[in-house]
């Protein structure tokens, strides 16, 4: 029953799930910030220089994602912005560098496929990218539910964690 109050704390499901507005509103900007970057860095062909770059930055942002997640465990809310930051940075490897690359009118072979290229079913960015779509979503999804779920809880129990040992001192 959402809204109903938990055993302990008083806080509501809802609370819980969505935060308050400025922790929501911290967690997402945390959350936008490293893909934001990332397709900043893909968009000015930096992987061009850097040949692993797009790796690294999308290892990065789904780092970072996890890290958010646990930050909104922490302060006991904001579950859906951690599922939310993890979702998008999964995401971004299935859509963005496709996206970037049909922008950008890249065709196979071209430096875009030098980067991340998860998929590989289409020869050209447009298939890569209606493929990212559905398959990505997906996986982004799954990764959102398990690595965002996970990271909140980790986050929640060493709060937790911490208000025993300042008890018991």
């Amino acid at each position: 029953m959402v809204g109903a109050s938990t055993r302990s704390s008083g806080r509501t499901v809802t609370s819980v799930i969505v935060g308050d507005r400025p922790l929501f509103r911290r967690v997402m900007v945390f959350a936008l910030v490293a893909p934001a970057l990332g397709t900043l860095l893909y968009a000015l062909r930096v992987d061009s220089v850097y040949s692993n770059s797009v790796h690294i930055a999308w290892g990065v942002m789904l780092f970072a994602a996890v890290v958010v997640a646990g930050y909104a465990g922490w302060h006991r809310g904001a579950l859906l912005a951690g599922w939310l930051g993890v979702l998008i940075a999964t995401l971004w490897a299935y859509v963005v560098t496709p996206l970037v690359a049909h922008l950008q009118g890249d065709e196979f072979n071209e430096r875009t496929y030098g980067g991340i290229r998860f998929l590989m079913v289409g020869y050209d960015p447009m298939a890569e990218l209606e493929a990212g779509l559905l398959i990505g979503s997906v996986i982004g999804l799954l990764a959102a539910i398990v690595l965002g779920t996970s990271a909140f809880a980790t986050g929640a129990v060493a709060r937790w964690l911490a208000g025993r040992v300042d008890g018991t001192r």
